[in-house]
């Protein structure tokens, strides 16, 4: 248990909002940065929420759609911001899967098993559908954690160690 909850604190710091780094290179050269004000500071070490990863993986399917209309017409600015928003799910869902991996070593147990060969994209995917059959269920408890919080959970779920290992 501890050992999720620091995978999960890693993950928070890694993926903390981007105001901090933003800050941090805010000041001249050798210059201390600006101690940031105490909620504000809060608010950028928090770990991304699911629900809020999910509302920008709701447009990931809207991007590839999109792929193939944006050879024949100019983008507008919902074409736009529909693939800012996927970019940014694929990225902070990226972020997640490789800070766990990477965290593996740092442990005398393995946090999750991931099979090799298993993609981002996949894993993506099936917890996307393992959410869905979430809230079909009523399983709302899962949308208020931290989103690399729940994608351990699922990982658990879908590759159990010592399954096939």
């Amino acid at each position: 248990m501890m050992r999720t909850l620091a995978a999960c604190l890693l993950c928070a710091v890694l993926l903390s909002s981007p105001v901090a780094a933003r800050q941090q290179v805010a000041g001249p050269a050798g210059a201390a940065p600006p101690a940031p004000a105490g909620r504000e500071h809060l608010a950028n070490t928090r770990a991304l929420p699911l629900s809020r990863l999910l509302g920008l993986c709701g447009e990931v399917k809207r991007m590839f759609a999109l792929e193939r209309e944006l050879g024949t017409r100019p983008p507008t600015r919902d074409d736009i911001q529909v693939v800012s928003n996927a970019t940014k799910c694929l990225a902070a869902t990226a972020a997640i899967f490789e800070t766990i991996r990477a965290m593996e070593p740092l442990y005398g147990e393995r946090v999750v098993c991931i099979p090799s060969g298993v993609r981002d994209q996949d894993l993506l995917e099936g917890m996307l559908q393992w959410l869905e059959e979430r809230d079909r269920q009523g399983g709302d408890d899962i949308f208020r954690l931290a989103a690399p919080r729940a994608f351990i959970i699922y990982i658990r779920q879908a590759y159990p160690c010592g399954a096939g290992q």
